[in-house]
């Protein structure tokens, strides 16, 4: 519907998440999972290896307070995303410069004649175009994550209102335990 190939039909969406929506839950759930794995493996432990696991625990609660917090408050997760998208964005033009200098250089050696050089040079572009493919696809997903992460319909209130749920039934573990 947002390429323009269908019409747009708002009864069908309002029952839809947006996909920054789908991010960020599905962020939610996998951390909430986490810690119950984590506070589950740390009550199992004993001596060291307990108080260890005792400190990574709370590390993760940590998180898990501040990622519910991040849920609750729609402003909040719009600029935690545009942060995200930012960082992609930078990682995305520094493989540019990279690659572009890997051009140059391929340039002044193609005149020469250092054949080994040239291949090793080849083989440098290749492994920058891979990494640039992957950072260009993370960055088109988080430049639409960002774009849609300020705005929340009611279905995706209630989604976020069962991971915020599952995040402080999560914390509230892992207090208990430690």
């Amino acid at each position: 519907m947002d390429l323009g190939h269908m019409p747009r039909n708002e009864v069908y969406l309002k029952n839809v998440m947006s996909f920054a929506y789908v991010i960020a839950v599905g962020d939610g759930w996998k951390m909430a999972d986490a810690l119950k794995k984590m506070a589950a493996k740390a009550e199992k432990l004993a001596g060291a290896e307990r108080a260890e696991a005792m400190v990574n625990l709370k590390t993760l609660a940590a998180q898990a307070k501040d990622y519910d917090a991040v849920l609750a408050d729609p402003a909040k997760l719009a600029a935690a995303k545009q942060k995200t998208f930012a960082s992609d964005r930078a990682a995305c033009a520094a493989l540019d410069n990279e690659l572009a200098v890997v051009h140059d250089k391929i340039k002044g050696l193609s005149a020469g004649g250092d054949a080994a050089a040239l291949a090793k040079l080849r083989t440098e572009e290749a492994e920058i175009r891979t990494r640039l493919k992957m950072s260009a696809a993370k960055f088109r997903v988080s430049s639409e994550v960002a774009e849609a992460a300020g705005r929340r319909r009611p279905i995706e209130d209630a989604k976020v209102d069962s991971v915020r749920r599952a995040l402080q039934e999560a914390v509230a573990l892992a207090e208990k335990i430690s």
